[in-house]
């Protein structure tokens, strides 16, 4: 099988490589989904495309026994769909949500952090999760977003960040506070 991908990639279908990549149309799902399965999707919509191609061509017909054949195309998305219902796993690894809640909530707060910051912060939530994890390496997780610092009085910043940070929130479905609301209430219980 191994051999016959790597033959039609040279073939007709690295000719088609560029086209799929465009066809956003072959996957109807959201967010970090829609990235993970356009690919696949693209794919099975080209396979049913280049099957019609050469069923027409050679005027045959749709089955011996008068059956079509299932799209590949519908039952790809079926079963994507299918995973993406039933799956319970989290689309961004623990120490990217933890760096990317801590950054909305300083955001949220009109702070602006630097990566150290950051990362102090999110270690003290999570020492396990950031162990060994740098600074450098809070730019570069955080970068795989969109989200760049920006150079202020001689230290890089995360500014006017809220916006993107939102948009990750509803590209990924996950909740990252953006709206601001304290997840926890903190009141004060007086001894009598």
């Amino acid at each position: 099988m191994r051999d016959d991908l790597h033959a039609m990639a040279l073939g007709r279908m690295g000719l088609a490589a560029m086209q799929l990549a465009n066809q956003s149309q072959a996957c109807p799902l959201g967010g970090r989904q829609y990235e993970l399965w356009q690919p696949i999707l693209a794919m099975a919509m080209w396979l049913d495309s280049e099957r019609s191609k050469r069923n027409q061509a050679t005027l045959f017909a749709p089955g011996e026994d008068g059956l079509t054949m299932p799209s590949t195309h519908a039952s790809v998305l079926k079963y994507a769909q299918r995973l993406c219902d039933t799956g319970s796993e989290s689309l961004l690894p623990e120490e990217d949500f933890l760096l990317l809640w801590t950054l909305t909530e300083k955001a949220v707060r009109d702070q602006q952090p630097t990566c150290k910051m950051i990362l102090e912060v999110a270690r003290s939530a999570d020492v396990d999760a950031m162990r060994g994890v740098s600074a450098r390496r809070v730019a570069e997780i955080l970068k795989r977003y969109g989200l760049v610092t920006d150079r202020i009085h001689g230290r890089r910043v995360f500014r006017d960040s809220l916006a993107q940070l939102k948009r990750i929130e509803t590209r990924y479905g996950v909740d990252l506070n953006s709206s601001g609301k304290d997840n926890v209430r903190m009141v004060r219980v007086r001894a009598y």
